[in-house]
Formats: C-alpha cells, sequence, structure tokens
C-alpha cells in the first residue's frame, strides 16, 4: 500500500507535489498560511484575489483527493482558501506519511524551521500555540528554541490539568534539559502533578529519580 500511494505521489503535478511535500510538514492537519509561507507564496486574505495561485494548489489537491478543506460554521458558503487561518486536511494518514517520507532529512529540517519560524511570528509566545512551534523547532534541531517552547507548552498543559500532554512535554523537556540541576526542576514538576493526581506510586518513583539526579 505505501509503494501504491508513493508512486500515486510521484505520479502529481511537479508544482501540486512540492506542495503535498511542504504540507505534510504540518502533520495531518495544515493552514492555508503554513503552506503558502512554505511555498513562498502570497498569503490569502478573505475577499481578495491575493493567494490565486495557493487556492488553484488547494483545489487541484483537493480534485486529486489529497485533502480535504475543514470548513467553520460560519463560513459554509466561502471557499476555504480564502483565510490564511483555513485548515486542511489530509484524506488519510497515509497520504501524508508518505509525502514526508519522501524528502531528504536536512530539508525536512529546514522546513521545520521555516514552519516553526513562521508560526512563532504569528503566534509569538502564546502558550495555546507553545506545542506545535515546539514540535517544529525540535525536529528542526533547534535546541533551545524547541526548549523555550515546550516550556511554555508544559506550564499550559499543567495549568489547565491536561496531565497526559503535560507528562509528554515535560518528557521532552527532560530530554533537552542541560544539566542535572534543569532535569531536576523537570522531575519535581512531573511528581508534583502525579502527586495532585492522586498517583502516589508513581510520585515516589519520580521522587527517588529526583533523589538520584540530585546526588549527581
Amino acid at each position: 500500500i505505501a509503494a501504491l500511494t508513493i508512486a500515486r505521489l510521484d505520479r502529481l503535478p511537479l508544482q501540486l507535489r512540492r506542495a503535498v511535500q511542504e504540507a505534510s510538514v504540518g502533520g495531518d492537519r495544515f493552514t492555508a498560511g503554513l503552506l503558502a509561507n512554505a511555498l513562498t507564496l502570497e498569503q490569502p486574505e478573505a475577499n481578495s484575489a491575493e493567494g490565486a495561485e495557493l487556492a488553484e494548489l488547494l483545489a487541484a489537491g483537493q480534485a486529486e483527493r489529497i485533502w480535504q478543506p475543514v470548513r467553520s460554521l460560519n463560513a459554509e458558503s466561502e471557499p476555504a482558501w480564502v483565510s490564511a487561518e483555513s485548515v486542511w486536511n489530509f484524506s488519510s494518514t497515509l497520504l501524508q506519511e508518505a509525502a514526508y517520507g519522501m524528502q531528504l532529512r536536512s530539508d525536512l529540517r529546514s522546513r521545520h524551521l521555516r514552519a516553526g519560524d513562521y508560526l512563532a511570528g504569528l503566534h509569538g509566545e502564546s502558550p495555546a500555540h507553545a506545542a506545535d512551534i515546539a514540535y517544529h523547532f525540535g525536529r528542526a534541531e533547534s535546541v533551545d528554541q524547541a526548549r523555550g517552547y515546550y516550556e511554555l507548552a508544559a506550564q499550559y498543559a499543567h495549568k489547565n490539568y491536561r496531565a497526559e500532554k503535560a507528562f509528554e512535554f515535560y518528557d521532552m523537556l527532560q530530554g533537552y534539559a542541560r544539566s542535572a540541576e534543569e532535569a531536576l526542576g523537570v522531575v519535581l514538576r512531573r511528581s508534583d502533578l502525579m502527586e495532585t493526581l492522586g498517583r502516589w506510586e508513581e510520585t515516589l518513583q519520580l521522587l527517588q529519580e529526583g533523589l538520584a539526579l540530585a546526588e549527581r
């Protein structure tokens, strides 16, 4: 199936194939603005002719059943490309993964860096968007930027009791820790959340892990 999917992508027109590969960097779901930035095209704007080239690519991808728009309830009569914030879904995870896997690692790093820079410029240090930005900087191997945004994401998830997400981001932060002291701080925050959830055995395990770090 994977080979057939790759063959299908290879048969696409060159410009559309590049657009599909760029969009795959965003995951199963991407915004028109993210794709426009990746392709260095004009950003689409509501009720304007700008972004017409992007609109054609999005329409071509939809015709090829590569992706489809996610329409808001308030914009049923509008084409989905009219806004940079309009969202598109890949038709299947297999398609997205195939398009992503076709690319060289060096190209993926640069594309993730471009995506991270775009999202950081768009959302700044908004905690609600920090996880997406951190993901792209992490994939780009831009460690300092990834660490900073995972910190924001972890704080946001912890504060809003999204425990599993918080643990995921704490794991990433621990991997990015620059010292035993920094790693200890992450472990203690994880144990605090475990205690809040009443997961006593796991809290004890984390405290023991923290003690081992403190003794280094």
